[in-house]
């Protein structure tokens, strides 16, 4: 939360894969202003070059704590706060944007760790994943990205962000709901993993890609890490979870 923050220094220098955020940069906040306005804070992210981002959502981790949230910046570059963004989406007092259940959306990019922890199982990646990947949990579904996430520049400005997607493991609290969503034919990749404790999970592949915005040494990262997650052709992502039991 930025109210917490303390200014950084933007003098960072980062490391592919492994530091923490991928983008360089600090709050600046302007005292002289309200807090929150009519929807308007007076927070702004300033970039590395002295701008200040504008017309655009960042997903950030201003406090290092590998944990992004999704904040908006108006034409004028303050971040907007206690508000809807374009969307109709909620934007909490901290900038921060909300879930349809009122958690705020994050994204976790954990740090030499290939473990991810959800309230239904544990998620044991290869080594090979460790620093390269970041993950949100929505709605009961687990969505894998790449790491870093990657500025998405257009005439020189930065104007959002984009993520690579590995993979998502869908939840379903019933065979017929798993059904229903599987005939809308929304998800790449479909495959049945499993059931535990009257759930059935599914894993997909995206039906979105941002790949044109990773280099060829990302690419190539991306597919060792795809190549260690598959066992004689086959995904091995079942193997790798452990569930809660469910009498816990």
């Amino acid at each position: 939360m930025k109210k917490n923050l303390q200014i950084i220094s933007s003098a960072i220098v980062m490391t592919l894969f492994f530091t923490f955020p991928a983008f360089a940069g600090q709050w600046i906040q302007d005292a002289g202003r309200p807090a929150v306005s009519d929807g308007v804070s007076n927070w702004r992210w300033q970039e590395d070059d002295g701008t200040y981002v504008q017309d655009c959502d960042l997903w950030l981790d201003g406090n290092k704590d590998e944990i992004y949230e999704n904040y908006y910046f108006n034409s004028g570059g303050w971040m907007l706060a206690a508000t809807q963004n374009g969307y109709g989406q909620t934007i909490n007092s901290d900038g921060a944007l909300l879930n349809n259940d009122g958690s705020v959306f994050r994204i976790i990019a954990p740090k030499d760790s290939a473990v991810i922890t959800t309230p239904d199982y544990t998620l044991t990646l290869p080594e090979n994943w460790k620093n390269n990947f970041c993950y949100s949990l929505r709605n009961g579904n687990l969505y894998v990205d790449f790491h870093p996430i990657k500025p998405l520049l257009m005439d020189g400005k930065n104007r959002g962000s984009v993520t690579q997607a590995m993979f998502w493991i869908l939840s379903f609290d019933s065979r017929e709901e798993m059904e229903k969503i599987r005939n809308q034919g929304l998800y790449d990749s479909w495959r049945l993993l499993g059931s535990s404790n009257g759930k059935y999970y599914v894993s997909c592949g995206p039906t979105d890609t941002a790949i044109e915005f990773y280099t060829e040494e990302d690419r190539a990262v991306m597919q060792q890490m795809q190549s260690a997650l598959y066992e004689n052709g086959q995904s091995s992502l079942w193997n790798r979870m452990v569930f809660v039991s469910a009498g816990n």
